[in-house]
């Protein structure tokens, strides 16, 4: 007779409301697109051992640039990390002042 309640993961990823967004940029993504997104899920799984509450939500494909919206934003900043150790790069990260958001941002030319 318990009611059924949605945990706050997915509670997020029915609203829509990511709390990480990495976004993937620049020339070496085209040609290395499949490679990074393994990194991420890779990362996803680890996190996901520790903390089941710490999921990609969703990946969208631009056509310059690919986005990875998160449940938890130290998930965000772990992955563009190691996309960052594994293909240099430049990674940067900004945090909303209002709002529980981080913006990570990875880009390599080439």
């Amino acid at each position: 007779g318990a009611p059924l309640r949605r945990c706050p993961a997915c509670r997020k990823i029915a609203d829509g409301f990511p709390s990480g967004i990495l976004t993937l940029r620049g020339a070496f993504l085209k040609f290395h697109r499949d490679e990074l997104l393994k990194i991420a899920r890779n990362e996803e799984r680890r996190a996901r051992a520790v903390n089941p509450l710490e999921r990609i939500m969703e990946i969208r494909e631009g056509n310059r640039d690919v986005e990875l919206l998160t449940t938890d934003g130290k998930l965000a900043q772990r992955i563009g990390r190691e996309i960052r150790k594994a293909y240099q790069g430049v990674v940067s990260f900004k945090w909303s002042e209002d709002a529980d958001l981080l913006r990570v941002t990875w880009t390599r030319e080439i």
